[in-house]
Order: C-alpha cells, then sequence, then structure tokens
C-alpha cells in the first residue's frame, strides 16, 4: 500500500522512545511472582535513570516518564494511593535527569543545542486487562482528569496518551490531558488490519471522537507493517475530511516484525505482576491495605519481597556488570527507513523501546531529513524557475493570486507537498511570498471575494486547483472579467483544457513544465 508523505523539514522528524518495559527486562528488571506491583521507577529508580538515560543518548527528542500506572486506580490496590504525587514527581525527576544529559551531552555525539522533551504517559486505567475491563465515561472521565492534572504539576513538557483500547475512554482521557493546556498526544494500538481497536471499534469511528478534540498528534501501533500502513493511510484521509490535515501531526510505532534480537541475546519480555504488596515501600506510608481494613502481612523474603533499603544496591550492582545497550547490532537500516519514509513524522520505537532501535530510527530520521531537504530545493528551484518564465509573459504589474478557502496563508513548513496520495500534487504553498515571481503588486484573495474584483485589472494571475474546483462557467466567466487583454493565466488543474471552452475569450492554452510532485498546470492567456 502506497501511503503519502508528509512534509518534511530539518528537524520535522521527532523520534519517540518505545516501551521501556521490555528494555528493563532484557537488563533483569522484572516483576516476579509474589514480588508485588509497586512501580518500577520507585522500586528501581537507578535501572529506570540510565536506561532513560541510555535511550535520550540514543537519539530520541522525546523520553516517556514511567506514569502510566501512577493514578488512584492502580496505586490504591497496593495501599499507597496517598503517594500518587510523591511517586509520580518521581518518575517525572528521573526522566528529566534523563533528558539533561542528553542536552548536555555534546561529548557523546548529542548535536549541540538538541532539546529532550519529556512526556508523561496516560494509560488505560486497568492495563492489559482488556477492553471489556475499561471503565465508563462517568468513571474514566474524572480519573483521567485527577491523574493529566498530577502530570501538568510535575512538570512534564507534554502528555502521551499510550495505546487505550476503547474510544470511550480515549476519548475521556484526551479531553482529560486537553483541559491541562499541555500539548497532547494521544495514540490507539490497532488490531492486524489496522483499521479496528482491540475493541472491535473501528479507526473512522476513533477518528471522529478524538480528532476534534485536537490533540497535537496521533500516534499508531500495530504488529505488522501492512496494519501500519492502513492505519497511516486511514487516518491521513480521516484527517482531511475533517478539515484538519496538516494542523494535527501522525505518529507511528516501529512494528513487532521489524524487531531485532540484540547481539547479547534474545529479547526477554516484561512480566506484569499480580495484585500484591511491597511492604517497605508502600506499607510505610499507610500501613494498611486501602479498603482493606486490615494490616497487611509482610512478606517473606524468599517469596521475592526486597527490602527499600538494599533495593538500590542490589540494583546498582546487578546493573553495572550489565552490556552497554547502545553497543548492540543496530536494526536493519530498512526497517527504521521504512518508517522514516512513510506519513509518519512521530516516530517510536515501539513495544521494544531499546536503545538500539532508536538509535537506528535517529539515523533514518536524519538521512530522511537531509534527502527531503535536497529534493525541496531543487524543487523550489524548478518552480521558481518555471513561474518566472510565466512571469516573464505578462507586463509587470498588479497580479492576484487565488485559492479556496481553506489555503490561503495557510502555513506549512515545506514549499511542495508532494506524495503519492490523493493530496499529491497539491502545489507550491502560496504562504510563502517568496515564491510569486517578483515585480507584481500581489491580492491574494479566496474564491469567494470574486465578485468584488475590479474589472479589467490585473495583468497576472496564479489560480489554485481548489478556487478553479469551485468556480462554475459564470465564475470561470467573472474571473476573465478581472483580467487585462493579454493578460496571463497560470492555472492549477488536472481539467485546465477545459478552460478555453468555458469562456472563448482564453486562448494559447500550454501546460507548465513538469514538476515532480506539482500536478497539472497550465498557462492560458486572455486574448488582446
Amino acid at each position: 500500500m502506497s501511503v503519502p508523505r508528509q512534509p518534511g523539514a530539518r528537524g520535522q522528524l521527532l523520534v519517540l522512545d518505545g516501551d521501556p518495559r521490555s528494555e528493563l527486562a532484557r537488563r533483569g528488571i522484572v516483576l516476579r511472582p509474589g514480588q508485588g506491583a509497586l512501580p518500577l521507577p520507585i522500586r528501581e529508580p537507578g535501572a529506570v535513570r540510565r536506561m532513560l538515560a541510555d535511550v535520550a543518548l540514543s537519539g530520541a527528542d522525546v523520553v516517556s516518564a514511567m506514569t502510566a500506572d501512577l493514578h488512584h486506580r492502580a496505586l490504591s490496590r497496593i495501599g499507597a494511593s496517598r503517594r500518587i504525587r510523591e511517586w509520580l514527581e518521581e518518575a517525572v525527576d528521573l526522566a528529566r535527569d534523563a533528558a539533561s544529559k542528553a542536552e548536555d551531552a555534546d561529548r557523546a555525539g548529542t548535536p549541540a543545542g538538541r532539546r529532550v522533551r519529556v512526556a508523561g504517559l496516560v494509560g488505560p486505567l486497568e492495563g492489559r486487562a482488556g477492553p471489556g475491563a475499561a471503565p465508563d465515561v462517568d468513571v474514566a472521565g474524572p480519573e483521567h482528569h485527577a491523574h493529566a492534572s498530577l502530570l501538568a504539576d510535575a512538570g512534564v513538557d507534554l502528555i502521551r496518551i499510550e495505546a487505550i483500547d476503547t474510544i470511550v475512554e480515549s476519548e475521556a482521557a484526551t479531553l482529560a490531558a486537553r483541559d491541562t493546556g499541555l500539548e497532547v498526544w494521544t495514540g490507539i494500538a490497532l488490531d492486524q488490519t489496522g483499521v479496528k481497536l482491540p475493541s472491535g471499534e473501528s479507526l473512522a469511528t476513533w477518528l471522529a471522537a478524538v480528532v476534534p478534540l485536537e490533540p497535537a498528534a496521533l500516534l499508531l501501533s500495530a504488529t505488522t507493517w501492512a496494519a501500519i500502513e492502513a492505519a497511516l493511510a486511514a487516518a491521513a484521509d480521516g484527517l482531511r475530511l475533517l478539515g484538519l490535515a496538516g494542523r494535527i501531526r501522525l505518529g507511528a510505532a516501529l512494528p513487532l516484525d521489524a524487531a531485532v534480537r540484540p547481539a547479547t541475546g534474545p529479547r526477554v519480555e516484561a512480566v506484569d505482576g499480580g495484585p500484591g504488596d511491597d511492604q517497605e515501600r508502600a506499607g510505610s506510608d499507610s500501613g494498611t491495605r486501602e479498603g482493606g481494613g486490615g494490616k497487611r502481612p509482610r512478606q517473606d523474603a524468599e517469596a521475592g519481597e526486597r527490602p527499600a533499603h538494599d533495593a538500590e544496591a542490589a540494583e546498582g550492582a546487578a546493573r553495572e556488570t550489565a552490556p552497554s545497550p547502545i553497543a548492540e547490532a543496530p536494526l536493519p537500516d530498512r526497517s527504521a527507513r521504512r518508517l522514516a519514509e512513510s506519513a509518519a513524522s512521530l516516530l517510536s520505537a515501539g513495544r521494544d523501546g531499546s536503545p538500539v532501535r532508536v538509535a537506528a530510527l535517529r539515523a533514518a530520521a536524519d538521512a530522511e531529513e537531509a534527502a527531503r531537504g535536497t529534493e525541496a530545493g531543487a524543487a523550489r528551484d524548478r518552480v521558481t524557475a518555471w513561474l518566472a518564465d510565466a512571469a516573464d509573459r505578462a507586463r509587470r504589474g498588479p497580479a492576484l493570486l487565488m485559492s479556496g478557502p481553506l489555503r490561503v496563508g495557510r502555513a506549512q513548513s515545506d514549499p511542495l507537498r508532494g506524495g503519492s496520495g490523493p493530496d499529491a500534487g497539491a502545489g507550491p504553498d502560496w504562504s510563502d511570498r517568496s515564491l510569486l515571481p517578483a515585480g507584481f503588486a500581489w491580492d491574494v484573495v479566496d474564491a469567494g471575494r470574486l465578485r468584488d474584483l475590479p474589472e479589467e485589472r490585473y495583468r497576472f494571475a496564479i489560480v489554485m486547483r481548489d478556487a478553479v474546483q469551485a468556480l462554475d462557467r459564470s465564475g470561470v466567466s467573472r474571473l476573465v472579467d478581472t483580467l487585462e487583454p493579454g493578460a496571463w493565466l497560470l492555472v492549477e488543474a488536472a481539467d485546465g483544457t477545459g478552460l478555453p471552452a468555458i469562456d472563448e475569450r482564453l486562448a494559447d492554452l500550454q501546460p507548465a513544465p513538469a514538476v515532480r510532485g506539482l500536478g497539472a498546470w497550465w498557462i492560458v492567456r486572455r486574448r488582446p
């Protein structure tokens, strides 16, 4: 499936970290049965700090604090709900430390001046229990609002909503995050078709629910390349239909079929802990299980309990001997490049958030941006050249640029919007006025103002496709009325050949020189 690429400029492709649990498991940090469900950033802060720092140093533009499970519902189950704010701030501080190290470490090859942002994670309230366990909106809304507010208070740069199983909860989480005033990236996991959620609900319905809330980005994940490409194509179509293409970014995660095994051994999946306690850390807060009404029995050390005062030292001793993940075998170039060349401008490491995958995405993003910059520069030169040629046919003086109402003045980062999708060949971004030929006094209007324009005023006019499509026969006639006899008209339209038949005052129709990504343009003159 061919997916249209989003326009790119240097720095537009951002590299995101992935799920840290598999990487922590590879380093020996797992939740063992009977050990309890104390959040990993609290039980293993040293290991989490080092892992996040390695990811940031590998080239991530965003590192995510492990806050998805630090909410009231989860912590109340281990008798620690009163420590939500404290623990959440600790988790955010770990990510902030990692980001700061990467920003300061140009000795490690980090580009000078690179900013690494910290995202606060919001996940499904029932974790991996599945869509059947998801709460309804009356419950999910207040709980997500409380969690998002605490993330904002902790100082995250943005809120990143992890893949949530149902539309109701995804919408509730997105709304709650948006109400903080922070930038919001909202994500969804899809099945092997790429167009359905685990709940069986459709991607189109999810888009209709969350896109009107205008998150800054949509993050899509799936298990296969085919599903990722189908999801990106459907999401791009949905944004166009809702009139928000270009205003909401698309992100995608490397699918599982792009994974590689690290050189140091097989990849290990993180093991979820079951319901339980960590007496030394959670019990010091309340002494009882909330809602249980009695004292929690102390776990035996043989059952997996690690005393709090020994946790940091034991963790450090075990992890310092672990090989550096940055030195492992790299991800195949074709996998990372495939994602960088897709419609996504936010590139996530996905289910395996290892530094190796992040480094591969960083290299692919840099290479792709360099290629896009070279391509855009060459295309811009060609566009400028044939515009100058068209302008030379007209005498300098008043000129008209006409667009449909959605395109006049719309800011874009790239002068061409090429690609292979429905919007391919949409033409130059005329909000970049440097593209307009010099020597003319330009009036920039949309098609709705056509009847307000004076007759026989313009010596040169550029009419974009969406304006042409909005004009009926009488509209084309009115457009020609605004041109001086002998004036030249540059028209962006695949059916521009029909213009002389619509208005007999037009003559000398010629196709504009072909420019890759520009689509069909025609030069036509009003008879003297």
